[in-house]
């Protein structure tokens, strides 16, 4: 699910990023808390808790740049294996995507 941590807002702070998330088609959008408080209020307890980062590089670069989604061709090309920034995003657990995975109590 969509993570309220994502770097584009939490690290980089890009303002059309979140004019261009915060929009009806994107109604919610989650923090590790919000998921905890919403679980635990119906009987479930966390199990494990994932950080993926979708997005690389190119894709932050881009917005820092241009401002909006739409990728770069140069950027693609001189970043296209940037698992280790991905990993370093990861790491921060501040990605884009977050995996909640919970039993019944």
């Amino acid at each position: 699910m969509p993570h309220i941590e994502d770097p584009l807002i939490s690290i980089y702070d890009i303002k059309e990023f979140k004019d261009f998330v915060f929009q009806p088609m994107h109604p919610m959008i989650y923090s590790v808390q919000s998921l905890e408080y919403i679980f635990k209020q119906n009987g479930f307890s966390s199990t494990e808790i994932i950080y993926h980062q979708r997005y690389g590089l190119s894709n932050h670069l881009t917005w820092l740049k241009y401002k909006k989604p739409g990728g770069d061709k140069i950027f693609d090309e001189i970043f296209k294996e940037d698992k280790e920034y991905k990993k370093s995003i990861e790491f921060t657990k501040k990605t884009d995507t977050l995996f909640y995975i919970v039993s019944k109590v």
